[in-house]
């Protein structure tokens, strides 16, 4: 069974990373991508893995196979591990890979759109996914009082991403804009920057609270969300206050983009 000991780091201290994929049809979904991320959050905070890509790949392979998951999550975890004096790293972090089922996303969010609030900060390494969420949990009951799905960091004058999303707002003339610095480079994000300039001006740069007043249209991008419209940030209507063309276009590219994934990584018979 996994287990992660009383005195590790990821328990003590909160030293720790992870990173989230979905399988879809049998298949990790974008995982050289996903591979690629975790073994630079784990380079950035100074964790040894002792796996290099080619047996991370190999682990998850095995676990899909052994779980039988058509459609589900895998999670990475990577710890600090056991500390000799409750604060210094061990030599040899510790490292968990576990199956998760397919995770539920309100489809209706796709219909009606989501609400976002303001909140003023921004992420400790911003680039690295660490399990820090404390502002994000902390911000549930306001979050609820409210009807939002989450807060959207910012430093006051500019934007940055929501708790677990990557943020984007299209402006009046069709340009799609989203934030390049301060904010995690989700594998989605990615994805959806590559699909949204084979049909629009997209810009990579600062993103001033004050565009939303501007903007036509606002979504988030994330693994599990795919591309869910925003339709509302505090007391700000987006646009004509329901989901857009573009946002719609984009996850509809997206979903494409999974179903040639998946049959390109299908073996032939």
């Amino acid at each position: 069974e996994a287990s992660v000991h009383v005195t590790d780091l990821g328990l003590l201290r909160g030293y720790a990373i992870f990173d989230y994929l979905l399988t879809r049809s049998g298949q990790p979904m974008f995982l050289d991508d996903y591979l690629s991320r975790l073994l630079r959050s784990a380079e950035l905070l100074r964790l040894k893995l002792p796996f290099d890509r080619q047996e991370l790949r190999r682990q998850v392979v095995e676990l899909v196979q052994a779980n039988d998951m058509e459609e589900g999550g895998i999670r990475f975890l990577v710890t600090g591990g056991p500390s000799p004096d409750g604060y210094t790293p061990a030599t040899a972090p510790t490292v968990l890979i576990l199956a998760h089922p397919m995770p539920r996303f309100d489809p209706q969010a796709y219909e009606q759109g989501v609400k976002l609030l303001l909140y003023e900060y921004r992420r400790d390494i911003p680039e690295v996914k660490t399990t820090n969420y404390i502002i994000g949990i902390h911000q549930l009951p306001r979050l609820q009082a409210a009807g939002a799905s989450e807060v959207l960091y910012h430093d006051g004058t500019h934007i940055f991403e929501t708790t677990r999303s990557n943020f984007f707002v299209v402006k009046k003339d069709g340009t799609i804009v989203t934030p390049e610095q301060g904010v995690l480079k989700g594998i989605t994000r990615k994805n959806v920057i590559r699909l949204a300039q084979e049909e629009y001006p997209v810009e990579l740069r600062p993103l001033a609270i004050e565009e939303l007043h501007d903007a036509t249209e606002a979504f988030v991008t994330s693994t599990i969300k795919r591309v869910a419209p925003v339709v509302q940030v505090d007391d700000i209507v987006i646009g004509a206050g329901r989901p857009g063309p573009v946002a719609a276009r984009l996850r509809e590219k997206l979903i494409a983009l999974e179903q040639q994934y998946i049959a390109e990584a299908a073996p032939s018979s």
